[in-house]
């Protein structure tokens, strides 16, 4: 800090004297003395112009050093004047060889037309450039335990805006986890935990539909065996109380037996097919039958059931249809419609 201030110091004093060097060119030696004293008296530097030849031009009496230390340098003076003839800048820490104050020596050329002419010397005591870099550290350690206060303040808020929604998603989650999708992430912003939050609602959304949809095919596969096991249990009590000893009959009804029993087989397939019902892909067989055929098919396979209810099935075409579609499901729904109606 006090090399960089000095550093500073230095150069305003520097850009200073040689606004005031220039006017030499054009200005009147009074006014430039005024404003030697006024720069030496501000700033509480020594400040002597000397010719090319060494001779002193100007010196000041306002400075707080007076002339006692630039006598107690002239061999350093001399050299930093040769550097100055020369049109160089020269910067010079000088210690005091008694009391140990510091000082910086700094030489400006004095040009006039061009040429170099002379140059100043300017004697600037370190001391209240110290005494500011001290003031700035206290100022600095102040400064940086508020900032550190605020730092942990806007930490402790940040956080808080972060954790905050992340511990509803693992609340939320936690839910889901136990089965209950009904739950919802109140959390609107954009960046990317409102994204997590937004993906994890439509996750608890496709859970509930799944939810649904498996209660559903629970609920309709129930439904689908009851028909064809009402089916099998009706036709084998008639083999056993009536069509046992009539052949034809017996034959009849065993057939729609064996075709209960293979839907039966299909629909167990189906439900070791779940998980591809679930996502909704289901690959229909699709083929060209007459759906005609196919009615009066379903139909036959209630007659007994219609015998024992007292409910008449009445079919009616009067064109024969076809159609494109998967021949099985189309009888399932079928199979769905009159056993309803029953």
């Amino acid at each position: 800090l006090e090399g960089f201030y000095t550093r500073i110091r230095i150069g305003e004093i520097r850009s200073t004297g040689y606004s005031i060097v220039t006017g030499f060119d054009n200005g009147s030696q009074q006014d430039i003395e005024d404003k030697l004293d006024a720069f030496s008296y501000n700033n509480n530097l020594s400040v002597e112009i000397l010719d090319s030849q060494g001779n002193r031009i100007y010196q000041s009496t306002t400075g707080a050093n007076g002339s006692s230390h630039m006598m107690m340098f002239n061999n350093v003076r001399y050299k930093a004047f040769e550097e100055v003839l020369k049109n160089k800048e020269v910067a010079v820490p000088l210690i005091h060889p008694r009391f140990g104050n510091k000082f910086m020596l700094i030489g400006l050329p004095v040009s006039i037309s061009g040429q170099v002419q002379g140059g100043v010397l300017i004697e600037m005591p370190l001391a209240p450039v110290e005494d500011t870099a001290d003031i700035l550290k206290k100022q600095l350690v102040y400064i940086t335990l508020i900032l550190l206060v605020t730092a942990l303040i806007v930490s402790f808020l940040l956080s808080k805006t972060f954790t905050k929604p992340i511990l509803e998603i693992k609340k939320v989650s936690q839910r889901m986890a136990l089965g209950d999708f009904s739950d919802r992430i109140k959390f609107k912003s954009k960046d990317e935990i409102g994204e997590l939050a937004e993906t994890i609602n439509y996750m608890g959304q496709e859970l509930t539909q799944i939810e649904q949809l498996r209660k559903d095919l629970i609920a309709n596969v129930s439904h689908e065996l009851r028909t064809p096991l009402s089916l099998i249990q009706g036709y084998a009590e008639t083999i056993r109380d009536v069509s046992g000893n009539e052949k034809d009959k017996r034959e009849k009804h065993l057939d729609i037996i064996v075709e209960e029993s293979e839907r039966l087989s299909r629909i167990v397939d189906d439900i070791l097919n779940l998980s591809q019902i679930q996502s909704g892909y289901i690959k229909l067989n699709k083929n060209r039958f007459s759906l005609n055929n196919l009615v009066e098919r379903v139909v036959k396979k209630y007659e007994v059931l219609s015998k024992e209810t007292g409910i008449t099935i009445l079919s009616k075409s009067t064109v024969q249809v076809e159609v494109v579609a998967d021949e099985t499901r189309i009888e399932q729904v079928l199979y769905n419609l009159i056993n309803n109606a029953f």
